[in-house]
C-alpha cells in the first residue's frame, strides 16, 4: 500500500504536552511574540489617562460646586446629593468618550496606552473594535466605580492584572489583551 499521510484525529485525548498546559499558558500562547507589557506599563498607562481626565474634567467639578451654590442646594439633601453625583458621573462617561474615542476607534489605545507604547486587542490578536472596547470594557468599571458595594469588584479587576495572563477582569469581559504596541 501507498504511505497515506496520517490524519489528525480531533477527537482524541489530549497529548501530555497540552494535558499540563494551564488555561493562563495557552491564552499567552498567541501573543508570547508580541510580547505582553509589564504591570508597570499599564499603570502607567492608566495614571495618564487618569492625569488627562482629571485636567478636562476640573472645569467640570468647578461648575457642578457653583450650581449646587447658586442653587443654594444642602449638603443634607438626598436628591441634590444624587443629582449632582449623577449629573458628575455623565460628565465623567462623556469626557472619557470624548477625548479617547479617536485613538480607541483608530488603533485601540487611549491617550495613555499611546504614550506608554500599548494597546488593546481582541484575545485572537484582530483590531478590537470601539463597541467591545466602550461598551464591554472601559464604561462597565467606570460606572462600577460610583456605586459603593459594586466598587469592590473594581478592586478584583485591579488585582487580576497579577494573574500570569495580565488580564484583568475588563480584559476578559471584553475578551480583549493588552498588548506592546
Amino acid at each position: 500500500m501507498m504511505n497515506e499521510p496520517e490524519i489528525e484525529n480531533p477527537f482524541a485525548s489530549p497529548t501530555t504536552i497540552d494535558a499540563h498546559r494551564s488555561v493562563e499558558e495557552s491564552e499567552n500562547i498567541l501573543f508570547r511574540a508580541g510580547d505582553l507589557p509589564s504591570r508597570w506599563l499599564r499603570l502607567g498607562a492608566y495614571l495618564v489617562d487618569t492625569l488627562v481626565l482629571l485636567v478636562v474634567l476640573m472645569p467640570c467639578f468647578v461648575a457642578s460646586a457653583m450650581i449646587a451654590a447658586a442653587w443654594d442646594i444642602d449638603g443634607d439633601s438626598p436628591t441634590a446629593i444624587l443629582f449632582i453625583h449623577t449629573a458628575v458621573v455623565a460628565m465623567i462617561l462623556i469626557s472619557y468618550a470624548g477625548i479617547n474615542l479617536a485613538p480607541l476607534r483608530r488603533n485601540g489605545q487611549t491617550w495613555g496606552k499611546k504614550l506608554c507604547g500599548i494597546k488593546v486587542v481582541c484575545c485572537d490578536g484582530s483590531r478590537a473594535d470601539l463597541y467591545r472596547l466602550l461598551v464591554l470594557r472601559y464604561i462597565p468599571f467606570l460606572v462600577f466605580w460610583q456605586i459603593p458595594i459594586i466598587k469592590l469588584l473594581c478592586w478584583v479587576d485591579i488585582l487580576m492584572v497579577f494573574s500570569p495572563s495580565k488580564r484583568c477582569l475588563h480584559d476578559r469581559m471584553a475578551d480583549t489583551i493588552v498588548v506592546k504596541a
